[in-house]
Parts: C-alpha cells; structure tokens; sequence
C-alpha cells in the first residue's frame, strides 16, 4: 500500500484531496443546511452524467438540469430568495449550451411564443410595482425555449424524456410523503388546502410549492410514457403507479381528469374493433362508478359548485372587459405579466380578494392584449400540427390545465411547456444532414428486398451509425437522401 502510495502523482492526490475536503464540506454543512446540500448534490451529479455523456448530450442535458432546478428548488418555504431556482436553473442551461459548442438555432414556431412572451415582459415594465418574479419566470421560459428549439440530436430528446419521467417520479414520491406519511407540507404551510378524499391529510405540494403545479409535473411525464413504445410495455407499469399514486396525492380534480384522458388518449388514437370495444367498456365502467360511490360523487359535485370553480367562471365572464373596456393600448397589448391585482382592482373582474385568474388562455389576453392572444394561438396551432410523436400526449395535458391553471406563471411548469410544446417533427428549416438521414432510414425497415437508392443510402448511413456510437461518436459524412414522411402524421403510438 505504500509503495502504490509513493507511486501516485500529484495529480491524483490533489482529486483525493478535493474530494476528501468535498465529503467533509458537504457533512458538516448538511446538518445546518440540508436544503442547500440537496441542492449541490443535484448539481453535482447533472454535471458529473454532462461530462460522462459528452457533448453530444450536452444540450439535452441542459434543458434537463435547468427543469430540475426549478422543480426541486422550491420558490416557498425552502428558505432561500424566490428567484433561486430560476438562477441555477438558468446558469445550468448556459453552461452547457457552452459546453456543447453548436450553433443555437430556434425555429419561427419558437419565435411566436417569443413575441408573446416579450410583450407581457414590456407592458409589465409599466406597472406600478414591477413583478420582478413574473419577469423571470418570462425571461427564463425564453432561454428554455431557445435551446429546445434548436435541432437536438435524438440522444438529446432522449435525455429529456427519460430525464423528466425519472424527475417527475422523484416528485410523485415526495407527494405521496407528504399526503399519506408527513399529513402536511415539508416546504411551507398546508392549512387551507385539506385534502378532499382522504380526512386529516393535505393536497400535497412536494417542492414546486402547489398542489397543481406539482400535479402538472407529474402529468407531463405520464403523457410522455404512455405516447411513448417500450421495448417491454410491462416495465412501464411500476413507473405508472408511482405516478398515479403522486397525482392522487394532489388532490386535485383537474389533475385527476387531466390524468385520465392522458391513460384513455393512446387507445382512443387507435383504429383497431378491440381498442373501440375497450374505450367504450371504460366509459361505462368510469360512469358507473362516479355515480353509484356517493364518496366520490359528492366530492366531485362539492367541487364544481365549490369557491375555486365560481372563481373559474368569474374569469371566463371578465373577457368582454379584457377587450372593450380597457383603454385601446391595453386591448390590444394587455398590460403585462402579473398585472392580475391591478385588473381586479381597475374592476374588469370580479373581486374576490384572490387576485389569481387560474386560466392561462384569459391570463394571455389580459397580459399581453388581443394581439398576444392570436399570436399565442397561432403558436399552439403549429405546435399541434408539427406534434412530435412522443409528446403530444403530454402537449395535450397541458393545453387542458390551460383552462384551470395559470401555467405559464410557474418557472417549473412555464419550463415544462416550452419543452413539450417545441417538441416538434423535423423539417428542412431545422434539421442538418446527419440528423435528417437518421431519422429518415428509421422509417424504412433494413429487412425490406425491394431495392432502391433511398434504401441503399439508409444502410449504409445505420452501419455508419452503428459503428459510430460503439466508440461514443456521432457518424460522419452522412448524407441526406430522399426523405420518406418520418414521423405518422396522425396520433397512432410509435416507437
């Protein structure tokens, strides 16, 4: 052992000292500052894969790290400045941009969203009292979507999708910690929000810090797993459990609809006599049950009568006064993000003393005016139309939290979105020589006798493929060729 010892360069024992001094550090620090220990190691272990995975994942591994930032580092009751979360999230996001050294090239679909987002921006900038944290939120669903815009490498996509559904797991975990072992929140007070189905417990809020915006979270990953085939389908359902069991958790009802339709939606896409015959037995099954278990039908009953629904529909009245009663420069281009207090105030909706909209589509009218509002809807119809297979599940979920929830005024849920929504089939605008010929041979199957120059080309580009990442590299000199339709434009599950 000592020879080995007196054989080590100073290199070495400089790493064993950093990491001995690494140990020590984070254990004494841990028992003042647990939250903040959590936090490093999080970090630690994204920078620790980045490196590891290379910059072929770099970007991937960035619009991951920045998510979790702001899903773990919860904005109430952790202890730390508001803003945190958004701040490490952003400063992750940068450095691996950096990291990866390739051009960043959004597409215009992006800049849509862009535009809206820099409005609400501006006219916030007016307000009386600057919304510092609806500003950031803003500024960081631009840099998430600048980077997700750019033509990621399938490995990227791949990192993301997996990445989300293990982080979404984490939360559906600390959800259930919270609502069946803890009865309360571990960041921030739970009173008011008793959970409805279960006596003595709380809606669990994890560490985004809301009981639905966790519940976002969580539906996210579920429309990515069930949009997406699996070698062994099986392996899906454990993952699926925990999931559900965390969206229980919530306690909330449009959460729990939101999740059904997301488990219905691949079958429903199917054209099959079995999959019709299976949609309508569940129909049946789920109408049967709400109607006959008074539990359940009360609770839903209790809810759509409830304050938060009466709230909803006070919402949906005050569009009229969104549009013909404010001055014509706030028609037309709102008056900002978290400008909600001053419209109540100003009295175009109804004042109930909680100056929360809870609907994103009257958020963007009010916020950005009626030009956002068409622009914004332009953006979700390309989005839709260039839905990429694994995500329009999940695109689907939170365009229905739309209605009942302000999405895009939760850095973890605004980062959520961008990522779903420009999760978008390739075009020529878009995509590079090695990423098109890739994609393309997937759709045309190596066993096929026929032969042709596409077929030709598409064999040699996977052997070039196969032999490429055997080493951890990305095939070169690879050349598009006749691009058959990579992506079925309707919404049948693929691999």
């Amino acid at each position: 052992m000592l020879k080995t010892l007196g054989n080590m360069e100073l290199r070495d024992w400089l790493w064993y000292g950093a990491a001995a001094l690494a140990v020590a550090t984070l254990t004494i620090s841990g028992i003042r500052f647990p939250q903040v220990v959590s936090i490093l190691v999080v970090v630690a272990i994204l920078t620790t894969l980045t490196i590891r995975a290379g910059r072929e994942c770099a970007l991937g591994n960035g619009v991951l790290g920045a998510i979790v930032s702001v899903v773990l580092i919860s904005p109430t009751g952790m202890g730390v400045p508001f803003f945190t979360g958004i701040a490490v999230g952003t400063a992750w996001l940068l450095a691996c941009a950096m990291f990866a050294m390739r051009r960043i090239i959004s597409n215009r679909v992006f800049g849509l969203f862009a535009i809206v987002t820099i409005i609400g921006i501006a006219g916030a900038l007016f307000l009386p009292e600057i919304p510092l944290l609806a500003i950031s939120v803003g500024i960081f669903g631009l840099l998430v979507g600048v980077v997700a815009s750019s033509p990621l490498t399938t490995a990227d996509k791949g990192v993301i999708r997996g990445g989300l559904i293990v982080l979404a797991s984490v939360e559906a975990t600390l959800l259930t910690y919270e609502t069946f072992v803890l009865k309360g929140w571990m960041f921030g007070d739970p009173t008011g929000w008793g959970h409805p189905l279960i006596e003595g417990s709380y809606r669990a809020a994890g560490t985004v810090g809301h009981p639905i915006a966790a519940g976002t979270v969580l539906l996210v990953a579920i429309g990515l797993l069930m949009a997406t085939r699996w070698e062994k389908q099986i392996a899906k359902v454990p993952v699926l459990a925990v999931l559900l069991v965390g969206v229980f958790a919530t306690g909330s009802m449009s959460v729990y609809i939101t999740a059904a339709i997301c488990l219905l939606l691949p079958y429903a896409a199917k054209r099959s006599v079995p999959a019709h015959f299976m949609k309508g037995a569940l129909a049946v099954l789920g109408i049967v049950y709400v109607t006959t278990d008074q539990q359940v039908f009360n609770t839903i009953s209790s809810g759509i009568g409830a304050l938060n629904s009466g709230h909803r529909i006070n919402t949906i009245l005050g569009i009229p006064n969104l549009i013909f009663s404010r001055p014509l420069g706030e028609s037309l281009f709102g008056t900002g993000w978290g400008s909600a207090q001053q419209n109540y105030l100003d009295g175009y909706f109804v004042n109930d003393n909680f100056f929360t909209l809870d609907n994103q589509f009257v958020s963007v009218l009010m916020a950005t005016g009626m030009v956002g509002m068409i622009i914004f809807m332009i953006f979700l119809g390309l989005a839709w139309h260039r839905r990429g297979i694994h995500s329009w599940v999940a695109f689907i979920a939170l365009v229905m939290m739309f209605f009942g929830f302000d999405v895009l005024s939760w850095a973890a849920t605004v980062g959520l979105f961008v990522v779903v929504a420009l999760d978008l089939r390739p075009s020529s605008e878009t995509l590079d020589s090695n990423v098109a010929s890739v994609d393309s041979c997937a759709a045309i199957p190596v066993s096929t006798q026929t032969k042709n120059p596409a077929q030709d080309t598409c064999i040699t580009s996977r052997t070039r493929m196969t032999e490429g990442t055997k080493y951890g590299s990305t095939p070169a000199n690879v050349t598009p060729s006749t691009r058959p339709p990579i992506y079925p434009v309707g919404l049948q599950v693929s691999k």
